[in-house]
């Protein structure tokens, strides 16, 4: 059965040096490139489902602290159960404040 999938990608809105710019653009070809190589058994069964218009949240905004829209927002759909697995390029895109450390935890325990 395949794993329904959402996608987190943040770009700091702090930064806005050359690297910042371009990290959205390097975070989708990051995933693209790993759900090219994953999503799919060898038999050609979808391993993970997901439609890049849904189920990809994505935001510029800093983690520092709580309260970002579309992690807000992510984090009501994986507690609705309507992910099986969220990828994203890098835990740091995540968080970077212990609040939204503590609710990643808990979702990853329960």
């Amino acid at each position: 059965m395949p794993l329904r999938t959402a996608v987190y990608i943040r770009r700091s809105s702090e930064d806005h040096d050359e690297k910042q710019i371009h990290s959205v653009e390097r975070q989708v070809e990051d995933i693209k490139t790993y759900l090219e190589k994953n999503a799919e058994t060898e038999t050609g069964d979808a391993l993970l489902i997901f439609d890049e218009k849904k189920d990809f949240y994505t935001e510029d905004a800093s983690a520092k602290k709580p309260g970002r829209k579309r992690f807000s927002e992510m984090i009501v759909d994986l507690t609705k159960n309507k992910y099986d697995v969220l990828l994203c390029s890098e835990l740091t895109r995540l968080s970077r404040n212990a609040v939204d450390n503590g609710v990643m935890v808990q979702l990853l325990e329960d």
